[in-house]
Order: structure tokens, then sequence, then C-alpha cells
């Protein structure tokens, strides 16, 4: 298992990190784009992609550095080809794989040299080996493509990406959640029809308590959560403490594996109105 006391890992986390106090969901999106670019990954390119199962297509959301952006700049169309005859497609089609893995894993090195995939992108960027993060299965397959020329992504590598991935997800769902409340309208404030007041469970656990919980699922301080619902931490605080008196926890990790047992966690606000 990899280190990651090194310089550029610590500094990889440290903008996995600063994407949670990110209050701007723009600025912290592309900052997530970026992650791809860290040292730690000894990158030379990479995608962040699109893939729409049903349709049959992908296309690029962000593309670095500059070089790789300027032939595959986003809201480039992925050749069909090259999309449905990539290893990584039918691989990342079956509902239990979400590990990042290489290319030359998920089919044999020597199936993987000889595709017409890595011809296509060798051609198009020289960077054959590849390494892909996944951060979100639905509506579409979103995901990292780590890309280098050389030698090939290595197990640590592989694992470095495997222990920061939870981490990138969590990251990429907050955004997601973060610019789904600025676009609110302006009129409709974070506790109206959005979160109803009655109590959603035998517990009373309420809908406003319930979002909180989420967060604290997702990984986010209080300091996240507070900016999500454009409330104070003090107030987030107080609903945290809440949480712990109605589950009879003592801690966070305690509080979201007993949420996760009662089913908790597994209930909309916006459903239960």
């Amino acid at each position: 298992m990899p280190a990651l006391a090194t310089p550029e890992r610590r500094q990889l986390l440290e903008v996995v990190r600063a994407l949670f106090d990110d209050p701007d969901p723009i600025h912290a999106g592309q900052a997530l784009s970026a992650i791809g670019t860290s040292p730690a990954f000894h990158a030379d390119a990479h995608w962040v992609l699109e893939i729409d199962y049903g349709g049959r297509t992908g296309h690029v959301l962000d593309s670095r550095p500059g070089w790789v952006a300027g032939r595959t700049p986003p809201g480039f169309a992925m050749p069909h080809d090259l999309v449905v005859n990539h290893p990584f497609f039918t691989h990342y089609a079956q509902p239990s794989a979400f590990l990042p893995e290489r290319a030359g894993t998920v089919v044999s090195p020597r199936a993987w040299h000889h595709s017409a995939a890595r011809s296509v992108i060798d051609e198009m960027l020289g960077t054959p080996n590849q390494l892909l993060v996944p951060l979100r299965r639905e509506p579409r397959l979103e995901c990292i493509l780590l890309m280098r020329s050389g030698a090939d992504f290595t197990a640590d590598d592989v694992e470095l990406a495997r222990r920061v991935q939870p981490l990138l997800v969590a990251a990429d769902r907050h955004i997601a959640e973060l610019a789904r409340w600025r676009t609110r309208p302006a009129d409709q404030a974070p506790d109206s029809a959005v979160l109803p007041i009655e109590p959603v469970t035998d517990l009373d656990v309420t809908p406003r308590e319930l979002v909180v919980l989420r967060g604290m699922a997702d990984g986010l301080t209080t300091a996240s959560i507070a900016r999500r619902l454009h409330v104070s931490a003090r107030t987030v605080r107080r609903q945290e403490e809440n949480l712990r008196h109605k589950l009879g926890t003592a801690d966070r990790v305690s509080t979201v594996l007993w949420a996760e047992r009662l089913g908790l966690l597994g209930r909309s606000p916006e459903s239960d109105s």
C-alpha cells in the first residue's frame, strides 16, 4: 500500500480537502476537474469524461493540460468506435464495477496492447497507458481518465487512486448539491417546501436533520454542511447534537453507521413531503 506522506500526495489530499471548503460550486468543480494534474498521479494528461451507456456515446467535460484541451476541448464528442470498443466501456457497464482500474488489468495486458482503442488514443495524444477513476454512475458514468506515455501506471498508482476515490466521490456530490442549492428560486427559503416540517421517522428525525445526516455520510465537515444549507455552523452543530441524542450515538462515525442500519440514509426529504 502506498504511503500518503510524500509531498506530492500530501498536496493532493490538501487539494481534495479544499474542495469541501470552497463556497463557489463552479470554482470547486473546476478544481475537481484538475485533480488529474496532481504530481502524485504522474499522469501526462487526463480527461474528465461522461459516458452515456444508453446512447453508447461519450464526451469530454474537461481536459488537461492545455495541449490536450487544444486537441480534445470540453464538449468534444468521443469517436463512437472508441467508446464502445474500449475495455473500460464493457467493464464499468457492470453494476458492481466502480473501483479505479488500469486498462491493462480489466483485460489482459496483451489484449490491451493490441486493442483498437489503445491505438486510437495513442494516435490522438500519444498517451496509451490509462487509469480510470469513476466519480458517479447515475444518470451517466462520470470519470477521470488519467493517461500516460512511456511506462504504464503502477499498482501503487492504482492503490492511491482507490484511497482518494471516496473523497473525490464525496466532493463531486457536495459540489452538485451546493450548485442545486445555489440555483433554487430566490424566493424559496432553504427550509420551505424543499424541507417539509413534518418528522420523517418514528425517531422524530426532521427533514432538516436528515439533510445534515446525509452531509455527514458524505464526509462533509460541519462548515461545509452549513455552506450547503446557507445556515450557520452553530445551527448545524446543534442539529448534529440532536441526531446523536435521537440515535443514542456518541460521535459522527457511529451516528452515520447506525442511521444507515436504520435505513435513514435511504430516505429523501422531498419524497417524505
